[in-house]
């Protein structure tokens, strides 16, 4: 009895290892596999990769400028000529003392867009 029980195990004993020499075996060549498709992958990515740089660094990048907002200032006289035209940034004013002494005696008339119109009155 002990013999048929000592039979069996080591039966069942060399069963497992070779289930396990073809696991590993298996294991081994699926990670070989893995292993040549990753480096195809790699070098695909690296490829693509300095492709992508090139080109970024190949193309002219141009950027408008940032235009700073302006306002413009007509002024017209009583027949609807154009006395003066100034162009003012944002946080400019009038520099000139004659147009800012024009511009206080004007009207304001309206304005659409960036430009405002003027008109002195006599």
């Amino acid at each position: 009895m002990k013999k048929e029980i000592t039979l069996k195990r080591k039966a069942s004993a060399i069963v497992a290892m070779l289930l396990a020499v073809m696991v590993m075996f298996t294991a081994g060549i699926d990670s070989y596999a893995d292993a040549k498709e990753k480096s195809k992958n790699k070098s695909y990515v690296d490829e693509v990769l300095e492709k992508a740089y090139n080109e970024v660094i190949e193309e002219d990048l141009y950027y408008a400028p940032i235009e700073e907002e302006v306002e413009v200032i007509k002024i017209y006289n009583s027949d609807y000529e154009l006395l003066e035209e100034l162009v003012l940034g944002v946080d400019d004013q009038v520099a000139n003392k004659d147009s800012q002494m024009l511009l206080n005696r004007a009207e304001f008339l309206s304005s659409y867009g960036n430009t405002s119109v003027y008109k002195v009155l006599k």
